[in-house]
């Protein structure tokens, strides 16, 4: 996709430095990554897991490490199917199940922080270690809990995810940790891009566990709560997975119309102890910004949404 500079845009309103940009879709980030290195391409947002160990060595100050508002998840289709993901513990015991630090150290390089809340930590009402014990990594509390609800029909889950965004490797390794500490069989089902396995679950027709995650439009916990699992965003939101609990559907109703910032905050971190207590989604990880540049472009900057603030951008 090739952008030019509109010219009669006003200097005093911020007009872009470049003349022109050129956007470069890949199906694979690797091979983004290799035309980053060979100068094919200045400037890349989203780094290959195989760069991570050394691209901070490699691009020195021309990496960019920050925290973004992004968040992972494991996602349960509670609505398409109840009779293995409905009870609260055995999503519950998934959770506990997955080791949230091994997977952000060794899969990511440190470049993901292990989820302890629905709402990412750059948000104002974010809690440290809102999640307890659903976030903290138990094999043996995890198989009694899985054990005494009987686990899931078959004793398998499938893990579905997108395969053009890197989620093989971890998703993967989630795989292989629920096999060992829970004892199930765990089977994979890529979808070959984000938009396939969207449609699949907003069209009812994939009812596996699978990988999603979001990142924030605004900086409110409202907006980590009604766009995903409200009644409303089932149909016309992010609500994937079907989940309706009537007093979240109150607590955010009531948020909306506090008196005060304070008062709604503490009405939306109600709201999120339900969704810690049922677990309709698994936060496993929190994201870190992972992006590099050439030595032929300066002023790069990327805000918290993993955007690129290409007006400021000049060739160096």
């Amino acid at each position: 996709i090739k952008v030019k500079r509109y010219e009669n845009f006003p200097e005093a309103d911020g007009k872009a430095k470049l003349d022109s940009v050129t956007f470069k879709i890949y199906d694979k980030l690797e091979t983004a990554y290799n035309d980053l290195r060979a100068n094919n391409i200045q400037i890349t947002n989203k780094l290959p897991i195989s760069a991570m160990a050394t691209v901070a060595q490699e691009f020195g100050d021309r990496y960019i490490y920050k925290p973004e508002s992004g968040v992972g998840f494991i996602g349960f289709p509670i609505a398409t199917n109840p009779t293995a993901y409905g009870k609260p513990e055995v999503r519950k015991a998934i959770s506990m199940a997955i080791d949230r630090e091994a997977i952000t150290k060794t899969i990511f390089s440190g470049t993901r922080v292990p989820a302890d809340d629905f709402i990412s930590p750059i948000i104002p009402g974010y809690r440290k270690g809102a999640m307890g014990d659903a976030a903290k990594y138990d094999p043996a509390k995890a198989k009694a809990l899985w054990d005494s609800v009987g686990g899931v029909p078959n004793n398998t889950i499938e893990l579905g995810y997108n395969a053009d965004g890197g989620h093989k490797e971890w998703m993967e390794a989630v795989g292989n940790q629920l096999k060992k500490n829970l004892g199930v069989e765990v089977t994979f089902k890529p979808f070959e891009k984000f938009g396939k396995i969207l449609d699949a679950l907003g069209a009812k027709e994939y009812s596996g566990a699978f990988r999603m995650a979001w990142q924030m439009d605004y900086p409110s916990m409202e907006n980590y709560l009604r766009p995903i699992f409200s009644k409303v965003a089932i149909e016309n939101g992010s609500n994937y997975g079907g989940y309706v609990n009537e007093q979240f559907e109150s607590l955010l109703d009531q948020a909306d119309q506090a008196k005060s910032v304070e008062d709604g905050q503490k009405l939306y971190q109600q709201a999120d102890d339900i969704l810690i207590k049922e677990l309709p989604y698994i936060p496993v990880y929190t994201y870190m910004t992972s992006a590099a540049y050439t030595k032929t472009v300066k002023n790069v900057v990327v805000d918290a949404q993993n955007r690129i603030d290409l007006a400021n951008v000049e060739l160096a």
